[in-house]
């Protein structure tokens, strides 16, 4: 008996849909092999789904040779960090803070840090393009300024302990009001709306023509969502904090403060803050500067450069405590 060719083209296409399930079967089974701990509680579902899969895509390479792959951040006490590394499990520390556990205690450690043997200095700015699904590309690429009318100045924070960053505040502030919607000198009678990863968040930012985002501290690799949060959501960030921020960035669409930048140097930055704010053209072309030093994903953004280091990391014999 002769199949029809619509029959025969039915059967392929069911061939197609189980092949594709199976994958997705086995994928979801081998990403149930990474574990969380020590993590931010108050991370949302969705927000771990996308942080689970940009674990399972780095280490996607070597999953299969471990039962378990358990990943450690910063949050939780001394007491639940690995002690005895078990044969078959692979000790992750992962950390986009300043604040970093002993590598010793981890067979591999993405940490913003300076690179030794096994740490992948990774900034914690590139699982936030993940995890806000950021078209990476997009950073390499010309944005437009599409809302010409905007109000000066935003400042989101709710921790006060940055004495640099309140400083700033402080002497932007005598020029023109910045609008601060944080829990830390909040003058708008309300606060930030939505998260820092939300549509809600994102589009309050883009109202605004530029946004403080410096860093708690200054650190190498240090480069954290708010800077991508500034750029994407569409202001222009003044920013302090990484000093090696010209390795990943193009320095021309942003405001920059050196880490051990002087009264001179701050005073210049506002005198160009008010430059911009009074010069529509000079705005729109800051504003529509790359993302990206010189319009290229930066090779520690690069999946395929980020495995082939990992499993450089990992071919060195482990190191058991």
């Amino acid at each position: 008996m002769q199949l029809s060719m619509d029959s025969f083209i039915v059967i392929i296409v069911i061939l197609i849909l189980l092949l594709i399930s199976l994958y997705h079967y086995r994928q979801s089974n081998r990403l149930n092999k990474i574990t969380f701990h020590n993590w931010w509680i108050e991370t949302s579902e969705e927000t771990m789904y996308n942080v689970r899969t940009y674990f399972g895509l780095i280490l996607e390479d070597i999953l299969d040779s471990y039962k378990e792959v358990r990943i450690y951040s910063v949050f939780g006490s001394e007491d639940t960090l690995p002690k005895e590394k078990q044969p078959g499990i692979l000790y992750v520390h992962y950390s986009g803070e300043a604040s970093l556990k002993d590598p010793e205690l981890f067979d591999l450690s993405i940490v913003p840090s300076e690179e030794e043997e096994s740490v992948l200095p990774i900034p914690h700015m590139f699982l936030q393009t993940w995890c806000n699904q950021v078209n990476i590309t997009s950073l390499t690429m010309r944005r437009k300024l599409t809302v010409p009318d905007k109000k000066f100045c935003l400042f989101a924070v709710s921790n006060g302990n940055s004495e640099k960053r309140n400083k700033f505040f402080g002497e932007l502030s005598n020029y023109k009001r910045v609008d601060s919607c944080g829990k830390f000198l909040n003058n708008l009678g309300y606060n930030c709306p939505g998260r820092h990863d939300s549509p809600e968040y994102c589009k309050f930012i883009g109202q605004y023509k530029f946004m403080i985002c410096f860093e708690n501290t200054s650190m190498t690799n240090y480069l954290t969502e708010k800077l991508l949060n500034s750029y994407t959501c569409g202001t222009i960030p003044i920013y302090w904090g990484c000093p090696n921020l010209g390795d990943y960035v193009n320095m021309d669409a942003i405001l920059y403060l050196k880490p051990d930048y002087t009264q001179y140097d701050l005073e210049k930055l506002i005198i160009e803050i008010k430059r911009l704010d009074n010069d529509d053209d000079l705005y729109r072309a800051k504003y529509e500067s790359i993302f990206f030093k010189d319009g290229k994903i930066p090779e520690n953004f690069q999946v395929p450069i980020i495995k082939n280091k990992i499993r450089a990391i990992l071919d060195q014999p482990i190191k058991m405590n």
